[in-house]
C-alpha cells in the first residue's frame, strides 16, 4: 500500500502556509490587529496631507487664478510625497508580511512550509512623473500669467 501525506495551504497575499490536513490552529489575531490599527491610522494621515495639498491646488483655481504661484508648488510636493509614500509603502509592505509569518507561523500546529512573495509597484514613479509634469505646466503658466499682467 501506498502512504499519501495529506497537506493544505494558507494563502494569504504573497504568504502561503502549507499545514498537514491534521493541523490546529490556535491563533491570536491581537498583534495583527493592533499592526493593522496603527497601519490603518499612518493611512489616515497620509490621506489627510494629500487632500490638504489637493486643497490648496483647487483653492485658486475656484477663485479664478488657475495659475497662480502656489499652484504649481503644490504639484511638486505632491510628486515628491508621492515618490516618498511609494518607496514606503513598498518597504513596509515587505516588513509586514515578513512580520506576519514571524507572528503567526508559531502558532500552527503542523506547519510545514512557510513561504513569503514579496511583489514591489513602481507605479507611484508615474503618477509622481505626472504630477512633476503638471507642476511644470503650472509654473510656466504662472510665469506666462505673470507676463501678461505686466504687459497690461
Amino acid at each position: 500500500m501506498r502512504s499519501v501525506c495529506r497537506f493544505c495551504s494558507l494563502i494569504n497575499g504573497g504568504i502561503t502556509f502549507t499545514l498537514l490536513e491534521s493541523a490546529s490552529a490556535a491563533v491570536n489575531f491581537r498583534p495583527v490587529l493592533a499592526a493593522a490599527m496603527a497601519s490603518g491610522l499612518v493611512v489616515c494621515a497620509v490621506m489627510a496631507y494629500a487632500l490638504k495639498q489637493i486643497h490648496g491646488i483647487l483653492a485658486p483655481m475656484k477663485e479664478g487664478a488657475p495659475f497662480s504661484a502656489s499652484v504649481g508648488t503644490r504639484f511638486s510636493r505632491l510628486g515628491w510625497f508621492t515618490v516618498i509614500a511609494g518607496i514606503a509603502l513598498n518597504i513596509f509592505n515587505a516588513i509586514g508580511k515578513t512580520l506576519l509569518v514571524k507572528i503567526l507561523a508559531p502558532m500552527l500546529d503542523g506547519v510545514t512550509q512557510v513561504s513569503v512573495q514579496h511583489s514591489f509597484s513602481l507605479n507611484f514613479i508615474i503618477i509622481a512623473f505626472l504630477l512633476f509634469l503638471l507642476s511644470y505646466v503650472f509654473r510656466y503658466g504662472a510665469e506666462l500669467q505673470r507676463l501678461s499682467d505686466e504687459t497690461l
